[in-house]
C-alpha cells in the first residue's frame, strides 16, 4: 500500500511557492511554469531541500504544512470547476458568433473534448488528495496506466491532440492552428455578428490559452505523480520519463503562448452591447426629451405682433407673447431658440397636453404636406390658419425650438462629475452605462477588485450609487443644480459638474479612450472639450477616463496621487490613425426615432462628433431629440480589467440612433512573458520531441 500524503506535500509545497492561486499567477509568464517545474523534478531528484520550496520559509513544521491540505485541495477543486466553465463560455459565444466557420467550430469541439477529458482525470486524482487513503494496487494501477501510456484517449494521447490543434502545421486538417484561426474568423466581423458576446476577441484567445495550460500543468502533476508511485513499487528510476513530462510542459507552453500572443496582438480588445429585442424609454434607452421639437407658432408671436417678414426669417431666442388668441395659442412656449421655420399658411395638428412628452402627434400644412403619422391622435386638433391683416399676411409657421431657460421642463443636461473607483480598497472599473436622474443624463459605474492578471474577484462586482440632484430654475440663465448630501445642499457649477445641450452647445465627440501601458481604468467623465469652464462654452462635450497604475503579476493598484490622472482623446499615447485626421460629423440624415426604427448596422469611427438635433419633420412631426442614450450596462463576462472606454453611435439609414459605451480589455500582449532563458532552453531542449518555440 502507498499512501498519497508525501506527494501532496510536495505539491503543498510547490504550490506554495508560486503563490495562493498558482495556476493564475503563473499562466502568462512562461519564465514562472519552466520554475514550476524545475523546482519539481529538482525536488524529485533530491538537488532541493523540502524547506527550498517554501518561499520565506524559516523551519516551517511537517504538520503546519498538512494542515493546508484541505485548503489547497478545495483550490484545486475550484480551478477544476473554472477551467471548465470557461471552455464551456469561450467555445459557446465563439461557435454561435462564427457561422459556417466549420473549421473553427469543429476544432472548439474537439478542444472541448480534450480539456474535459483532462478535467475527468483530474477529479479522480483530486478524489485521492482529498481522501487522503490507502488504495488498492489495482486501483492505483489502473490510474497509472491511464496516465503514462500511449493508448488512444490516455492524457499523453489526449495532450499530443490538444497541441497539433493549438500549434500551426503540426497536422494536416490544421495548417493555422487554432488560436490563428479564430483570429482570421474574427477580423472582419459587422456590428451584429461580434455585439454582445460579452467578451473581447482577445479575451476569448488568452481564455482558451488559460484552459490549454491549466490542462498541461494539471496532466504534467498527474504524470509525475504516476512516476513517484511506480518509484515507490518497483524501487526504480524513472527520471526520464519525469524530465520529459516537464520538458513538455515548458516548451509547450512557451509554444502555446506564443502562437496566442501572435494571434492576439491584432485581435479585437472591444466589448460592446447589441440592440435589446425590444427598447424600452427609461428602461434601456434614454432621450434628451422636450430639448429640440418641431414647434407651430404664429408669425405675430415672434415679432412683436408684426407680420412684414416671412417664416423663413424668423431666428429668435424667444418667443414675444401671444397676439391673436382668436386664430390660437400654443399649449406650451417655447422657452429657448426658434429657428429653421418654414411656412405652413394654414394647418393642422394634434396638439398635446403641454405635459406630455411630445408636442404634437402630427402636423399638416396648406398644402396637404403631413408630418408624423395622421392615423391617430391622442390629443386635440387645432387649425391654426394663417390670416390677412389689412394688406398684410400673418403667416402660421413650423419652426424648431431649442429649450434653453431655467424654466424649461426638458431633459437637457449632461451630468460632468467624475465616476471614480475605490482606489484604496484596489477596485477598478469593470462596467458603464447611461442613466436618466434628477433631469441629468449620468454615467454609472459598475466596479470589482482586482486580481493577477487583470481578473476581477468574484463576488465584489457592484454598481456604484448615483449622486443625487435638486434642480432650481431661477438660478442663473438656464437653471442650476444642488448636491444633496447628508441633508445639505452645495451648489453646481455649468460646464464644471454639468453642461446644457443647447442650440449652440449641441456636439458630443465620439471616441476611443485608452490609457497608456501599464494603467488601467479607475474611472470616467463627461468633460468640455475646450479649457475654458465659463457659462457660455460652445466646445463640445467628450468622455476622459480616469487611469491607475496597476502591477499585472500581483493585481495591485499603485494608491498614490501620482499614480492616477485623467486620460482623453488629446492627450492619451498612441491614438489610432483616426487621429490623424480632422475630426468629421456623423450626419444624421433625416432621422426618425431609434426606439421604432431597424437594427444598428451603422458604427461611427473613433474621431468622429454628432449634433443632437431633433428628429426628421416627415417621419416624426419633428418631436424626438436625437441620438438617444442607449441604457444596457455594458460590462465584460467573465468581470475583467479594461485599458479603455469608447463612445460611439450606432443606427441605421434614416435613423437617430444611439449614444452608447464600448470596453477595451487590457490590451494582454504587452503584460505576458513569452520568453524562456536560454539555459531552460538548453536544459528542456534534449528531452522535447517537438518544435523549439522560438522558430515558431
Amino acid at each position: 500500500m502507498f499512501r498519497v500524503s508525501t506527494f501532496i506535500l510536495i505539491l503543498m509545497c510547490i504550490l506554495t511557492k508560486y503563490q495562493v492561486t498558482p495556476i493564475a499567477s503563473m499562466i502568462g509568464d512562461v519564465q514562472t511554469v519552466a520554475n514550476f517545474a524545475n523546482d519539481a523534478m529538482a525536488f524529485f531528484k533530491g538537488e532541493l531541500p523540502l524547506e527550498n520550496l517554501i518561499m520565506g520559509s524559516t523551519g516551517h513544521a511537517i504538520n503546519q504544512i498538512l494542515d493546508k491540505m484541505g485548503e489547497i485541495s478545495q483550490s484545486l477543486e475550484n480551478m477544476e470547476a473554472n477551467n471548465e466553465r470557461r471552455m464551456n463560455h469561450m467555445i459557446s459565444t465563439l461557435m454561435r458568433r462564427l457561422p459556417s466557420q466549420s473549421r473553427v467550430d469543429t476544432g472548439l469541439t474537439e478542444l472541448h473534448s480534450y480539456v474535459t477529458r483532462i478535467d475527468g482525470m483530474f477529479e479522480h486524482f483530486e478524489y485521492y488528495v482529498k481522501k487522503r487513503k490507502a488504495f488498492t494496487n489495482y486501483t492505483i494501477a489502473d490510474f497509472i496506466d491511464a496516465t503514462v501510456s500511449h493508448d488512444t484517449g490516455d492524457i499523453l494521447d489526449v495532450l499530443d491532440n490538444m497541441y497539433r490543434l493549438m500549434m500551426p502545421g503540426r497536422t494536416g486538417g490544421f495548417k493555422t492552428g487554432l488560436p490563428q484561426l479564430i483570429y482570421i474568423n474574427n477580423e472582419h466581423l459587422d456590428f451584429e455578428e461580434r455585439c454582445g458576446s460579452g467578451t473581447s476577441v482577445q479575451q476569448r484567445l488568452y481564455e482558451i490559452y488559460t484552459s490549454v495550460v491549466i490542462s498541461e500543468s494539471r496532466a504534467f502533476s498527474m504524470i509525475i505523480f504516476s512516476y513517484a508511485l511506480l518509484m515507490a513499487y518497483r524501487k526504480e528510476s524513472f527520471s526520464t520519463e519525469m524530465e520529459k513530462a516537464a520538458a513538455q510542459l515548458v516548451m509547450r507552453s512557451q509554444e502555446y503562448i506564443i502562437a496566442t500572443e501572435r494571434a492576439m496582438i491584432n485581435s479585437s480588445r472591444i466589448v460592446d452591447r447589441c440592440d435589446p429585442p425590444k427598447y424600452k424609454r427609461n428602461q434601456n434607452f434614454y432621450e434628451l426629451e422636450g430639448l429640440m421639437q418641431m414647434f407651430v407658432i404664429n408669425e405675430p408671436d415672434l415679432t412683436y405682433n408684426d407680420c412684414t417678414g416671412t417664416c423663413g426669417d424668423m431666428f429668435k431666442p424667444y418667443t414675444t407673447g401671444c397676439y391673436d388668441y382668436e386664430n390660437w395659442c400654443t399649449a406650451r412656449s417655447c422657452l429657448g431658440y426658434i429657428y429653421d421655420c418654414e411656412s405652413a399658411s394654414s394647418s393642422t395638428i394634434c396638439e398635446l397636453p403641454s405635459d406630455s412628452r411630445r408636442r404634437y402627434d402630427y402636423a399638416k400644412n396648406k398644402w396637404g404636406t403631413v408630418y408624423g403619422s395622421e392615423n391617430s391622435c391622442t390629443g386635440s386638433v387645432r387649425h391654426p390658419n394663417g390670416w390677412l391683416r389689412g394688406t398684410v399676411f400673418c403667416d402660421v409657421c413650423f419652426c424648431t425650438c431649442a429649450e434653453q431657460t431655467g424654466y424649461s421642463d426638458a431633459i437637457r443636461t449632461i451630468n460632468l462629475r467624475p465616476k471614480i473607483t475605490d482606489i484604496q480598497a484596489n477596485m477598478v472599473l469593470i462596467g458603464v452605462k447611461f442613466i436618466s436622474q434628477d433631469k441629468q443624463i449620468m454615467i454609472q459605474i459598475c466596479e470589482g477588485q482586482l486580481l493577477p492578471g487583470g481578473r476581477i474577484k468574484p463576488e465584489t462586482e457592484h454598481w456604484i450609487d448615483l449622486e443625487h440632484f435638486s434642480y432650481i430654475s431661477t438660478e442663473d440663465y438656464g437653471g442650476s443644480f444642488y448636491l444633496i448630501k447628508d441633508n445639505e445642499k452645495t451648489k453646481m457649477y455649468h460646464n464644471i459638474d454639468f453642461a446644457h445641450i443647447r442650440y449652440y452647445q449641441d456636439k458630443m465627440n465620439l471616441d476611443d479612450v485608452n490609457a497608456p501601458f501599464g494603467y488601467i481604468v479607475t474611472g470616467i467623465k463627461f468633460e468640455n472639450e475646450g479649457k475654458d469652464n465659463e457659462i457660455w462654452n460652445e466646445t463640445p462635450l467628450q468622455i476622459s477616463i480616469h487611469v491607475t497604475k496597476f502591477d499585472f503579476n500581483n493585481g495591485t493598484l499603485y494608491t498614490d496621487d501620482e499614480s492616477s490622472h485623467w486620460v482623453n482623446a488629446k492627450n492619451m499615447d498612441d491614438p489610432s490613425l483616426n487621429y490623424k485626421y480632422k475630426r468629421q460629423e456623423v450626419v444624421l440624415s433625416s432621422p426618425t426615432d431609434p426606439s421604432v426604427g431597424g437594427r444598428s448596422v451603422e458604427i461611427s469611427e473613433p474621431n468622429q462628433f454628432i449634433k443632437f438635433r431633433a428628429s426628421d419633420r416627415a417621419k416624426d412631426a419633428g418631436q424626438s431629440t436625437v441620438p438617444f442614450f442607449d441604457g444596457q450596462s455594458v460590462i465584460a463576462s467573465p468581470n475583467t480589467a479594461l485599458s479603455g472606454i469608447g463612445l460611439y453611435h450606432k443606427g441605421n439609414k434614416g435613423s437617430g440612433g444611439f449614444l452608447a459605451f464600448r470596453l477595451f480589455t487590457i490590451n494582454l500582449p504587452g503584460y505576458l512573458n513569452t520568453k524562456l532563458t536560454d539555459d531552460m532552453i538548453e536544459k528542456y531542449k534534449p528531452d522535447y520531441s517537438g518544435a523549439i518555440p522560438y522558430k515558431i
